[in-house]
């Protein structure tokens, strides 16, 4: 359990600082969240941070302000491939003249 710990805290250390806090505030931010969701990345630090990436939606808004900057941007709706619309017919489509 130690172990587990330790490699927390030095994963969640590996996130920078971020709005002036000390590491120790991002280590506590995350920390829950880490074990909560991401134990089974625990002790490889870069498969928890990504972990706690895949989940911000669901980790605590504090470990989310200390993931933000380090985020990569969500697609938006204008960024998003449009879909094609479904066809009414199914089956193949009859090409012969009339």
């Amino acid at each position: 359990m130690n172990k587990g710990l330790l490699a927390v805290a030095l994963t969640l250390g590996l996130i920078p600082a971020a709005f002036g806090q000390s590491e120790q505030e991002q280590q506590e931010a995350c920390m829950d969240d880490a074990f909560k969701f991401c134990g089974q990345a625990i002790p490889d630090r870069q498969k928890v941070f990504y972990c706690l990436l895949e989940n911000r939606h669901s980790i605590a808004p504090r470990c989310q302000a200390m993931l933000a900057p380090y985020a990569p941007a969500e697609p938006t709706a204008s960024t998003k491939k449009p879909r094609r619309a479904k066809s009414a017919k199914k089956g193949p489509v009859n090409i012969t003249p009339r």
